[in-house]
């Protein structure tokens, strides 16, 4: 016989006030043998003492731009050249960087948008103007670029 147990989610455990805390904890002290409970919050202070003394703690993290960076160099070599782009670009976002990374979209235009921003503030203004005619010769793209 397969095992198997329901896994609930409580995402936002900050937002539970002391009387759903409460009612929870009579689920907690006798939890059923089919489920594991699960209680997201950024600080400890935000649950009742007696609750947390129920629960097994995690601390969990977002991934660093670096360490998504470094993922998808040494899963995509071949990629390696855009993997800091898109580990910049979706910090703490492991699973979006990757899609963004076996898209095949025009890395070259959305490079070419991050090199003219920061280059915005220089005094050449042929800068502006090249970019410009970029975007309107690219217009049908900027929008996909948008969109991520």
């Amino acid at each position: 016989m397969p095992y198997s147990k329901k896994v609930f989610i409580i995402e936002e455990g900050s937002r539970l006030t002391k009387q759903a805390q409460n009612a929870l904890l009579k689920i907690l002290e006798n939890p059923p043998d089919y489920g594991v409970i699960i209680i997201a919050v950024q600080k400890a202070e935000d649950i009742l003492l007696t609750v947390l003394s129920s629960l097994t703690r995690y601390n969990l993290r977002l991934p660093t731009a670096k360490e998504i960076t470094q993922f998808l160099e040494e899963k995509y070599p071949e990629k390696r050249a855009i993997a800091p782009f898109c580990g910049k670009f979706c910090e703490g976002k492991p699973f979006e960087a990757e899609e963004l990374l076996k898209k095949d979209g025009d890395f070259d235009f959305r490079k070419r948008i991050l090199i003219f921003f920061s280059k915005l503030a220089t005094t050449d203004k042929t800068i502006t103007f090249d970019f410009a005619n970029y975007l309107i010769d690219k217009k049908d793209d900027f929008l996909v670029f948008v969109s991520y």
